[in-house]
């Protein structure tokens, strides 16, 4: 169960290749590569102190833990498709910039945890009944599909970013990181069943579809601001309440918020981005809106539908930069415009609400 080589080991052997024993810890001071072996079995605590380790692809025959105890930045880990066989896997560098995990394919592996990084990233799916990010330096990246039964992140200044078009993370998520979040990918879809929360990370940074859809769970990303990078949905099958924090669109993008059913939707600011071409907003709910504050620059159309009602505290447009349009259809209740409105053209196309 223990065992110890000083010097760093290059294995070249061609046949299989079994490192550890459950419970058990093997230290290789110096750190190792192991990309000839035509399969890898990995058990129990391998370990390097403060040097690098290269793995192939890896069968997990127990819990395990990789670390290469960094203090500087060339301790990186390295590792290719992990089959997890239900067993637990732990990855750490130490908390050193530079120090990095980088991954392919995760399956199969009860809990995935991240713990003191120097960056992570995972190229391809990643799928684990529970994943736990706790404190790294840089970013974490997950850029194929993480789909995760439940979600753990810590309050630390790590920047976290789910990429892919897909994924589906089943548990309510809290993310709890104070640097920035990054979630979706251009036409794609993130899937967070029964809702999520983001009201530590410093910026949200969002694109394609996020959904909820669960019973009456909610999608709150209030507090810190929202910026749009493609033409973005929010919203699911939940009815849960849909909030923003101030909100700026990207170039000629569209947000639209809410499904067509009753979410009630709170907004900040929402504006488009200063001398670019103009983007869109869309509020799409049978429930209560209420925006605080201004819509503001370069915003082309701004549509409202299937309101049960809406009121904008804040200026709509503005003298020197009006809305292009403002279309109301197939609404309910009252729209009121509790400020200024600028706007260049106005339809109405159906519905039987108050204005």
């Amino acid at each position: 169960t223990t065992g110890t080589i000083t010097n760093a080991v290059t294995f070249s052997n061609t046949g299989t290749l079994t490192l550890g024993a459950s419970g058990g810890t093997l230290v290789f001071t110096n750190g190792l590569t192991a990309t000839a072996p035509s399969a890898r079995t990995i058990r129990g605590t391998i370990s390097s102190s403060d040097a690098a380790m290269s793995f192939g692809t890896i069968t997990l025959g127990a819990t395990t833990t990789l670390n290469t105890n960094a203090t500087i930045n060339v301790a990186d880990l390295t590792i290719g498709a992990v089959t997890g066989s239900t067993y637990n896997l732990t990855l750490a560098t130490g908390g050193v910039a530079g120090a990095e995990i980088t991954g392919s394919s995760v399956s199969g592996v009860g809990s995935l945890t991240i713990n003191h990084s120097g960056g992570t990233t995972f190229s391809s799916t990643v799928s684990a009944t529970t994943v736990t990010l706790t404190n790294t330096v840089g970013t974490i990246a997950f850029n194929g599909a993480l789909t995760a039964t439940t979600l753990n992140t810590n309050n630390a200044a790590y920047n976290l970013a789910l990429n892919a078009t897909t994924g589906t993370i089943t548990n309510a998520v809290t993310f709890s990181n104070t640097g920035t979040l990054t979630l979706g990918a251009s036409g794609g879809t993130l899937t967070f069943t029964n809702g999520l929360t983001a009201l530590a990370p410093s910026t949200k940074y969002l694109s394609g579809t996020i959904a909820a859809n669960n019973s009456t769970s909610a999608i709150n990303l209030a507090t810190t601001p929202v910026s749009i990078l493609a033409s973005t949905t929010i919203g699911g099958t939940a009815t849960g309440a849909i909030s923003l924090g101030a909100t700026t669109l990207a170039n000629n993008v569209t947000l639209t918020l809410g499904t067509g059913i009753s979410n009630a939707i709170n907004l900040s600011s929402v504006a488009g981005t200063d001398l670019g071409l103009a983007s869109n907003l869309t509020i799409n709910t049978t429930g209560a809106v209420a925006v605080s504050s201004t819509i503001g620059t370069d915003i082309g159309t701004l549509t409202i539908t299937n309101s049960g009602g809406t009121t904008f505290s804040g200026a709509v447009g503005s003298s020197a930069s009006p809305i292009s349009s403002l279309v109301l259809t197939a609404s309910t209740g009252t729209i009121e415009f509790s400020d200024n409105l600028y706007a260049t053209a106005i339809t109405n196309s159906a519905g039987s609400f108050a204005l």
